[in-house]
């Protein structure tokens, strides 16, 4: 009976998976990411990492390791569970280092504007402004004709002001 000898290479790339993803949002605890890999497969590392992608791997590793299984009787698809637990410790790992790298990498800058225009300096859009302009300019012919006093005049002529 010959032995089928399965190469390294197989199992170093299907892991190798792991590293090559995008990072995740934020950091994760490997030894749990293991942990649930290794109890609830695709479900907990699609939960615990919230990531599609982490979701569907091991499900996909699962397939490739019991095609290669097959020679052996099926006896290499015991240890899907650890392959899972091995993913989601280098998945964690991996995005983990990806994202001190992101961090490091960002530089302190101080960002230089000018400070927004003060509500008195600001334009009003065209048809406000002719209205309050039309709304001084009679209040201006009221006062030339004798029809405001002084003091009336200056108390409607701060009012339109305020508006602007």
């Amino acid at each position: 009976m010959s032995s089928q000898h399965i190469p390294h290479k197989i199992f170093r790339d299907a892991l190798g998976v792991a590293d090559k993803l995008e990072p995740l949002n934020s950091k994760k605890d490997p030894v749990i990411a293991a942990i649930a890999g290794f109890a609830l497969g695709g479900v907990g590392l699609g939960l615990y990492l919230r990531s599609w992608v982490d979701f569907f791997v091991p499900f996909i590793m699962m397939l490739v390791v019991w095609i290669i299984a097959i020679p052996t009787g099926e006896i290499l698809s015991f240890f899907i569970p650890v392959f899972w637990a091995v993913y989601g410790y280098r998945r964690a790992k991996a995005s983990n280092a990806k994202l001190e790298r992101l961090e490091n990498e960002i530089l302190d800058v101080e960002v230089i504007t000018e400070p927004p225009p003060s509500r008195a300096i600001q334009k009003r859009p065209g048809k406000l402004q002719t209205a309050l302009a039309a709304r001084l300019s009679k209040l201006d012919d009221l006062m030339d004709a004798g029809m405001l006093s002084p003091t009336e005049y200056e108390s409607r002529r701060e009012k339109i002001l305020a508006e602007i």
